[in-house]
């Protein structure tokens, strides 16, 4: 048989009457407390890790993004220092300048051989291209054209 506490009323409502040990004390919700907290911070934890995941796959994104435009402005920077070469053999390079970023063209010249090397920079994102070319009258014939570092 289990014992009862009663409380003592004042108008139908319990009143403690000023000590603590008129009351029972039940440990059966404990467990289940833990439970939850623990689940909440592993659910916490996780919620940090896939924001911290997608911060870095997002980063990663715009870099390959810069970088391919800067690609795009060496490839096409190369194509203007191959013009100016088909219609001065003599030509030394120069600096291209444009909203989004800059070239740096530079041509060597060997005999009949031409080595251009050009570099983009469009935001601190770098792009540096060598080609080598055949100059012959009012013709260039390229024979490689390769991406390095810079």
């Amino acid at each position: 048989m289990r014992n009862f506490q009663f409380f003592p009323t004042k108008y139908g409502i319990p009143y403690s009457i000023g000590t603590i040990s008129n009351f029972q004390f039940d440990n059966r919700g404990v467990a289940a407390l833990l439970t939850v907290l623990i689940v909440s911070v592993a659910a916490l934890v996780i919620a940090f890790s896939a924001t911290i995941l997608g911060m870095g796959e997002m980063d990663m994104g715009y870099t390959a993004q810069k970088g391919q435009e800067a690609y795009s402005l060496a490839n096409g920077c190369t194509e203007e220092a191959l013009r100016h070469l088909q219609l001065d053999g003599n030509w030394t390079g120069g600096t291209l300048n444009f909203v989004e970023g800059t070239c740096i063209m530079g041509v060597v010249a060997n005999g009949d051989k031409r080595t251009v090397t050009v570099l983009s920079n469009i935001n601190n994102y770098y792009k540096k291209l060598k080609v080598l070319a055949t100059v012959g009258t009012s013709t260039v014939a390229v024979t490689s054209w390769q991406e390095v570092e810079n």
